[in-house]
């Protein structure tokens, strides 16, 4: 709403940020001998952060003028991530493929919702004398890494106290807490997921993951904070990417180009997960060992 001065500033540090990421990339090309290239950007992923909030006219406090003006700075953004990519095309020795991927897509949110709260006033969550989470007495808590699931403190995890006969009722006690949640007449929560039950479905849970995953109604994001203030806040519209990846909003891009790679071929059903066994199917390497994605073989004839 001010001048644009502030955007543009910001704007001028990006383009110093990508001229050195591809100033740097250009010497490496030039100079090091290199059979595999990996190349990455902070953008427009910042950007988007940044701005993307004030785009998305489905928001209550979206304002045309604004985003009128914003929408220019962002392009701007863009152009300055094709630059780079354009620097691998140009550049690229011959017989050499470039494959290009970003892991996420980007929603626009303006109102938070403070969950540990919640589980707070329900008595699932404990604060100690110093303001800090009491797992001796916590049930469940939202960890401040937002990641949008809930971690049960189960007897397996150090100072946890829920037992496994327990689990079932507990995750059920959540989930209904969850649904119930209003924001006026609006419910804040789309779904909630067990991963004990839907885990391997969904690709959800697992040792470095969460035990009940939430997806929440769009416009909304996680609070992890304990402090005693409404469980829903309105804020300042920012872009964010913890939504159900099946909606439209997290869809991102894969793209693979060069010699042996079918010309202009859109493929269906493709998931993020799917780059990696890709990319080293056309290395002729073995896929990862955790891979859980699949080689898309219509990607190129070599892989048929």
């Amino acid at each position: 709403g001010g001048s644009g001065s502030a955007e543009a500033r910001y704007l001028e540090t990006v383009r110093f940020a990508q001229h050195q990421l591809v100033e740097t990339n250009r010497w490496a090309l030039a100079h090091l001998s290199w059979d595999l290239f990996f190349a990455y950007t902070p953008f427009p992923d910042e950007s988007e952060h940044l701005w993307r909030g004030y785009l998305d006219p489905g928001l209550s406090n979206y304002r045309k003028e604004i985003a009128d003006r914003l929408r220019p700075f962002l392009e701007q953004v863009y152009k300055s991530s094709d630059d780079h990519l354009g620097l691998f095309l140009a550049n690229r020795p011959a017989e050499t493929i470039v494959a290009v991927i970003s892991d996420h897509g980007m929603q626009a949110v303006d109102k938070r919702f403070a969950i540990n709260r919640l589980l707070q006033q329900q008595g699932l969550l404990v604060i100690d004398e110093q303001g800090r989470i009491d797992l001796s007495r916590t049930k469940v808590l939202y960890p401040s890494i937002n990641n949008g699931y809930l971690l049960i403190n189960s007897i397996d995890r150090k100072n946890g106290i829920v037992a496994p006969d327990q689990r079932k009722e507990l995750a059920r006690q959540v989930s209904e807490l969850l649904r119930n949640v209003r924001d006026g007449d609006q419910p804040v929560v789309n779904n909630v997921y067990d991963a004990e039950i839907q885990g391997i479905e969904l690709g959800i849970g697992g040792p470095s993951g969460g035990d009940i995953y939430i997806e929440l109604v769009p416009g909304y994001d996680f609070d992890p904070r304990t402090t005693p203030e409404p469980l829903i806040t309105q804020v300042e519209p920012y872009g964010t990417h913890g939504g159900n990846p099946e909606q439209s909003s997290m869809r991102t891009l894969m793209v693979f180009h060069g010699p042996g790679i079918a010309t202009g071929r859109r493929l269906p059903n493709v998931h993020i997960t799917d780059f990696a066994p890709t990319l080293c199917a056309l290395l002729d390497f073995p896929a990862p060992r955790n891979s859980t994605g699949r080689v898309l073989r219509d990607v190129s004839a070599a892989l048929h």
